[in-house]
Parts: C-alpha cells; sequence; structure tokens
C-alpha cells in the first residue's frame, strides 16, 4: 500500500514590522547621510571663498553662481538633515503601531506612518532637486571663470610695462619700480628710467590686457 505525501509549505519568515520598515526605508536613510556630508562640503568650501575677499569675483552674474549654490547647499543640508528626523519618527510610528493592541489607536498610527513615510519621499526629492540645481550654478560658474579673460598678474604687468616703456621715444631704459597699485580694474605702475632718469607712469588694464595710458614726468 502506497503513501500519501504531504506537500511541505514553504518556509516563511516574518519580519517584525520595525524591521520591515527600517530594510525598506535604509536606502533612503543612506541617501540622506550622502547629502548632508556633500551641502555641508558645499558651505565649508563657499565660507573658503568667502573668507579671503581677493577670491570673491566682481561680476554681479558670477556673485549670483555662488550665491546660488550656497543657498543650494544649505537647502541640502536642512532637507536632509529634516529627512533623518523624519526617516526616525517614521520608525517610531511603526514600533508604536506594532506595540498597540488598541485597533482605534493603531490605526490612528498607521496613518501617522504612512504620512512620515511620504515625507521621507518629500524630503528625499528636494534634496536631490536642490543637489542639482546647486551642481548646475556650480558648473556655470566653472564655464564661466574658464572661459572668460583672465586678470594678467602683477608681474606680468610689470613686465610689460617694462616693454612699453622701452619702446617709447628716446629708448628709456626701466631702471627701478618706482610705484605698484592696484586700482579697480587698473594696474599704475612707475618705473624711472635712464638716462635723464625720467619716471614713466603705465596703466594697464588687469582684465583685457590693454594699455590704458603711458605718462612720463621728470
Amino acid at each position: 500500500m502506497g503513501q500519501t505525501v504531504t506537500p511541505q509549505q514553504p518556509h516563511v519568515v516574518h519580519f517584525s514590522d520595525v524591521k520591515e520598515a527600517t530594510e525598506t526605508e535604509s536606502g533612503r536613510f543612506e541617501f540622506f547621510k550622502q547629502m548632508l556630508t556633500v551641502g555641508l562640503g558645499g558651505i565649508a568650501g563657499l565660507a573658503a571663498i568667502f573668507t579671503e575677499t581677493d577670491k570673491i569675483p566682481e561680476e554681479l552674474l558670477l556673485r549670483v553662481m555662488l550665491g546660488s549654490f550656497g543657498i543650494c547647499a544649505l537647502v541640502v543640508v536642512i532637507v536632509s538633515s529634516d529627512g533623518i528626523s523624519t526617516y526616525a519618527n517614521h520608525l517610531r510610528a511603526v514600533r508604536n503601531r506594532a506595540d498597540n493592541t488598541d485597533p482605534q489607536q493603531a490605526q490612528e498610527l498607521k496613518t501617522k506612518a504612512d504620512e512620515l513615510e511620504q515625507g521621507i519621499l518629500t524630503h528625499a526629492r528636494w534634496a536631490l532637486a536642490a543637489s542639482w540645481v546647486g551642481a548646475l550654478a556650480l558648473l556655470a560658474f566653472a564655464g564661466i571663470k574658464l572661459f572668460q579673460p583672465h586678470a594678467i598678474p602683477a608681474e606680468a604687468a610689470m613686465k610689460k610695462a617694462r616693454q612699453i616703456i622701452a619702446e617709447q621715444p628716446g629708448d628709456p631704459k626701466p631702471n627701478s619700480l618706482d610705484h605698484f597699485e592696484s586700482s579697480g580694474s587698473q594696474y599704475i605702475i612707475s618705473y624711472m628710467t635712464d638716462p635723464g632718469h625720467v619716471k614713466y607712469t603705465v596703466r594697464i588694464n588687469r582684465d583685457n590686457h590693454d594699455i590704458m595710458e603711458v605718462v612720463p614726468t621728470q
């Protein structure tokens, strides 16, 4: 007589509600941590620029780009921090619902947990959007700085002034630097020359490198 074989039921492992919620939202939790690090790094980099006034660009458009990047970095930090807090509140609401035996209170806690879960998603979207806008502002800033004419360095300006003076009538020879000044968008450079010890003052535009004025004085 044959034996009847009863098919085995698959073994199903049931995790707690808190464990399942943790597993479900762990990816966004890591996302918030990474975004928080990126945002704080952006703020630190921007602070390093603004602590040295000579690094702050004079052009309005570049300042707007840097300002936009700073605002986006701050938004990323705030939203990511709040997102981590929302994540923690969501886990607490799930745990309280699991521990509560009152059907009405359990339903209220479920509604709250669902709202917090949606809040986690909303915070993640805001952080991602702010990071994209900040990245675009930074790329625009870098692109403008890359392709715009660079200010002539002081050493190059002095070399150019000596060359211009040497081309003046009488073949004056620049002997010693008498005065150097950076005023607005100009370099003002004066050299004493031989023969006659005539002083020549040269004004050079820092941005387009043009010679604006060459003035000899006794």
